[in-house]
């Protein structure tokens, strides 16, 4: 592991990561299409397609280690486009802190059709500053 990384990780504060990633849910009618993205409070990520959550890649949990989760850490979405989120925890570009719950972004399609959305997550430490970390992520939802 590269020494600086080694000298964060002991330092107490750990490396936040945000990767990316596309979530995409296909259902048939009368069933709703569920996509979602979750930053969970234990410093993981997950993606729920339909009530099924898998974790994205242990590799890129948001917080590394995981033992430094929740912390003082603070989370937003920006840049949204597209169809609006079904529900985020806060409104867009609205920091949210971590240890208040798992901050989950949620797309539904009920009926037929189709619907997506695309944005930018961004975490930051402490309750001001800039981010330090920041991806772009998309859900889409189907119905057919």
């Amino acid at each position: 592991m590269h020494p600086l990384a080694l000298a964060i990780m002991g330092s107490g504060v750990g490396i936040v990561t945000v990767s990316g990633e596309d979530v995409e849910a296909t259902a048939s009618f009368p069933q709703n299409a569920i996509a979602i993205i979750r930053f969970n409070q234990n410093g993981t990520v997950d993606k729920v397609v339909n009530g099924v959550s898998e974790q994205v890649d242990a590799a890129t949990d948001w917080i590394i280690p995981n033992s430094k989760a929740p912390g003082n850490y603070q989370i937003r979405y920006t840049n949204h486009s597209g169809t609006p989120l079904t529900s985020a925890p806060g409104n867009e570009d609205e920091w949210v802190a971590l240890s208040d719950g798992d901050a989950a972004y949620r797309l539904v399609q009920a009926l037929g059709g189709s619907a997506a959305a695309s944005f930018t997550i961004e975490i930051r430490r402490g309750g001001s500053g800039s981010a330090i970390a920041s991806g772009s992520y998309s859900l889409s939802a189907t119905v057919s």
